[in-house]
């Protein structure tokens, strides 16, 4: 990530951790048009929009991230969380599942 890029996500974190999850949300946006291949920019807006009640919104975050990294257990947690947020119950439940598979395979991976 470039250094340019970085210090805005780093900005956005610190507004969210503050509850400022517009501006949160807006210095994510920055950050993407900078790198547009980072799937952690995509979860973070992903997260603030969840925050600000945008889910559609956050959606197509969420589903972005999982295309960039589809070995990311956390990208495929906010889409369940997103699909959730959207009565998709099914759907969520497919993407927790295989949040909870990523994970495992991580950890054979580490053990």
């Amino acid at each position: 990530m470039g250094s340019d890029a970085e210090a805005l996500k780093d900005q956005g974190n610190a507004f969210f951790r503050d509850g400022n999850f517009l501006k949160a949300a807006a210095l994510f946006t920055q950050a993407i048009r900078l790198d547009p291949e980072n799937a952690v920019l995509y979860s973070n807006r992903c997260a603030a929009m969840l925050r600000l009640k945008r889910a559609k919104k956050a959606l197509g975050d969420a589903e972005k991230c999982t295309t960039l990294r589809p070995e990311w257990a956390k990208g495929h947690f906010r889409l369940g969380c997103v699909l959730e947020e959207l009565g998709r119950h099914s759907d969520a439940l497919a993407a927790y599942r295989k949040a909870s598979d990523c994970d495992s395979a991580v950890a054979k991976d580490l053990g």
